[in-house]
Formats: C-alpha cells, structure tokens, sequence
C-alpha cells in the first residue's frame, strides 16, 4: 500500500480513504482526487452490507463554475443598405464634387467620407449575446441556431426554394426548442423550491415581474403641474 500512495503522490493525485474496507482489513476502494483539487471529500462508511465491502458514502462540496460574462458583438447591416440613398449622397459629397488636389488629402476625404455614409445608412449596432445571461439557454440550442443561421445565409444567396422550406422548418423548431428549454428549467426550478414556500414565492414573483419597479416618479416639479 505504501508504494501505491507513493505512486500516486508521484502524480499529484491523494487516495482520501484511509481505513479498511474488506472484512479482511484491506483497502480495496479507493477515492481518488487530484492534489490541486479544491474538491474536498468527506467520507463515512457503513457495515450494514451482504458483501465483504463495505459500503463507501462520499458527500463532495463542489463549487458552480462561475458564469462568463456576456458577450457583445457590433456589426452592420450592409445588406439592408439603399444602394440609390447612398450613391445619391456619395455623389453629392465634397469628395465627387470637390475633390482635394493632393494624395494625401484625397485619401483623408475618401476615407471620411464612406466613413460618415456608412454610419448614416448602416450604422454599427452592439448587441449583447440575447442568450448569455439565460440559464435555460444551452450549448445544442446554440449550436442549432447557428445551423440555422448557415441556412439562412445560404439561401439570401441562392434563393433556393427548397432552402426556403428548410429555413422555415428550422425557424420553426429552434422557437419550439426554446420553449421547450424555458419550460423545462422553470418547472425544475418551481420543483426544487416547492418543500420552501417563501422561497417558492419569491421565485414565482421574480418569474412573473411582480416586484418591477413603478414608471411613475416619485414627485412631479410645481412647473410640470
């Protein structure tokens, strides 16, 4: 046994059973973790077994990985652009019109002029992820929401009937899906909260928005009234 544990601190693992297990006062069970682990195990054992083992209990206090923060993407609407509005500007813009006689003047009007039309007819748009902050939300939902999203860019460049029918076959069960993700969780959630009835309230209310604050201020100035 001595060179067993030997070998296992070699390896950075610990072997946390540390009394017999066998009728005979041998250690046949083993519980084993790494060294760097903040997993703590607290173990206890029964003799109540037909076997000649006893039965191993290990209760493991593991933390929750803590959640990502969520994550922004900024991006253009470039393919809902009036191409006519643009080139209508771009047209009457100092660039066509009056364009600077030195290169690099030129280059500087040029770039701040597609500059000032492309924030005007697409301009950047930051989203968070919609989905980061949900905890129903889950990683084959995301992965069928980029599937359809391949569908959908496929078929805006071939206008494929056929892809056409898929799009919306996939549209549709991503939306079941999610409903389907949401009523899961929530029910688990009102499940495992039932046996605590404050608890269970307060969650009932945080899902139904019953503690929103009021829209209406608070006072209202003399001018106002």
């Amino acid at each position: 046994m001595g060179g067993f544990l030997t070998l296992l601190s070699s390896t950075n693992l610990v072997q946390h059973v540390n009394f017999p297990t066998h009728n005979h006062n041998h250690t046949l069970d083993l519980i084993i973790t790494s060294s760097l682990s903040k997993v703590s195990p607290d173990i206890s054992f029964s003799f109540d077994t037909p076997s000649d083992h006893y039965p191993i209990f290990t209760h493991l206090n593991i933390l929750p990985t803590p959640r990502p923060d969520p994550v922004s993407h900024s991006f253009r609407r470039i393919s809902s652009i009036n191409i006519e509005a643009f080139t209508q500007d771009l047209s009457s813009s100092d660039l066509v019109l009056n364009p600077p006689s030195s290169l690099d003047d030129l280059l500087s009007s040029y770039n701040t002029t597609l500059s000032t039309l492309l924030d005007k007819h697409a301009p950047i748009i930051t989203k968070s992820g919609s989905h980061s902050n949900n905890p129903w939300y889950n990683s084959y939902l995301q992965a069928f929401k980029s599937f359809r999203r391949r569908l959908e860019r496929t078929y805006k460049r071939t206008r494929d009937p056929q892809l056409l029918s898929a799009l919306k076959t996939a549209t549709n069960k991503y939306h079941s899906l999610l409903a389907t993700a949401k009523k899961r969780f929530y029910s688990s959630l009102v499940h495992s909260r039932s046996s605590n009835p404050r608890l269970l309230w307060k969650t009932i209310n945080q899902l139904l928005h019953r503690n929103s604050p009021s829209p209406l201020p608070s006072t209202l100035p003399s001018s106002s009234l």
